[in-house]
């Protein structure tokens, strides 16, 4: 784009880059009809607590309220719709709050609010995290006989298009990665199969799901679970390849520990006969986190400290990182800089406004 300049005589680049230049402080005022419009109530309320009002319309939710205005009238509102005031913040004209979830739309509709966002101590205790873990190796609790077993742990994304299959035999799958967090327990689990039949499964043709951790003594399994063959026959043929999600929460007391112990999950297949293949893409794990104690894991990330930390001490590196200071000012060196003669800078600007696209205009100087 830089080309574009060369040609130009002295009196035109001013010009031009000027006419740029207003180009980039004319795109907010195009918009700004749509933004002063003010946001609607779905617009002004953070999403998370939006899913944890509708999850949890009675119960009572942490809030923070900013608004346009020192009115109280918001604050009346508050009180009026079942909830309280908890604490003021005037220094960001908001107030922190405790509503019933069910009162969060109406709130958000009152005149006089800007946004509505989780009060941030309850957002981890509040929202269950799920994460997947796709098993990216085989294990050894018990030998796999699927043929082309490598094929099935040969992502750690999951389904890529390659199977593995196998009719009367066993398999353990291993390599769950965990995402632990402070202050969380385990409080579901379930199995993962990206998978089909080649053909429909008969009475009894039902796979066994058991899982195992390594000790000092050796493996120790969990009680199992029994996957119906019906449900395996709702995907018949490479076509009708799914997802299947199975709830094993039961199976075990799950802990953090678990991954570390080196978590497997073994496939019984000696009751399907011979030549009924199940075909396998990618076995995982789907896990839900929420609130708890559980400190088990030598994974788990110590939660930091709440003491403040010295602002004092915190420098931007950013005028340095882009060179600023050595077109603009001294080099440091004793020497001069080159204090912008014959470059070229480049003005940008990054408008966002919900819920707009972003738009970024470059003019050369």
């Amino acid at each position: 784009m830089s080309r574009m300049f060369t040609g130009l005589v002295g009196s035109q680049r001013p010009r031009l880059a000027t006419l740029l230049l207003a180009g980039v402080l004319a795109v907010p005022s195009l918009l700004g009809a749509q933004a002063s419009a003010g946001p609607t109530a779905a617009g002004n309320t953070q999403p998370q607590l939006a899913r944890i009002a509708a999850q949890k319309p009675d119960s009572l939710v942490s809030v923070i309220v900013q608004m346009t205005d020192k009115g109280a009238h918001v604050e009346g509102a508050v009180k009026s719709l079942g909830g309280s005031v908890t604490k003021d913040l005037h220094i960001i004209n908001a107030f922190a709050a405790s509503i019933p979830g069910k009162a969060v739309e109406k709130l958000a509709a009152t005149p006089g609010v800007r946004w509505i966002s989780l009060d941030a101590p309850v957002a981890q205790s509040t929202v269950d995290s799920v994460f997947t873990t796709w098993s990216n190796k085989l294990g050894n609790s018990v030998s796999t006989n699927f043929s082309n077993g490598s094929n099935i742990v040969d992502s750690a994304q999951g389904a890529n298009g390659t199977y593995g299959s196998g009719s009367n035999v066993r398999g353990a799958f291993a390599g769950f990665e965990p995402e632990v967090a402070p202050g969380t327990s385990i409080s579901k689990v379930e199995v993962a199969l990206q998978a089909y039949v080649a053909n429909n499964l008969g009475y009894n043709e039902d796979p066994r799901l058991t899982f195992a951790t390594s000790t000092s003594s050796g493996y120790v399994s969990s009680a199992s679970y029994t996957l119906r063959h019906e449900v395996l026959n709702n995907y018949v043929g490479a076509a009708n390849s799914g997802t299947l999600y199975i709830d094993v929460t039961s199976l075990r007391t799950w802990r953090w520990s678990d991954f570390d112990n080196n978590l497997e999950l073994q496939i019984d297949q000696t009751r399907i006969n011979s030549g009924h293949n199940v075909y396998y893409d990618a076995v995982g794990l789907r896990v839900t986190a929420s609130a708890g104690t559980d400190t088990s894991s030598s994974a788990a990330p110590l939660s930091l400290s709440r003491n403040s930390y010295d602002a004092s001490q915190m420098s931007n590196a950013y005028n340095a990182a882009v060179r600023a200071t050595d077109v603009w000012s001294n080099s440091g060196s004793g020497q001069a800089g080159l204090q912008g003669q014959g470059m070229t800078a480049a003005l940008t600007s990054i408008l966002r406004i919900t819920p707009l696209p972003t738009v970024t205009v470059t003019a050369l100087l």
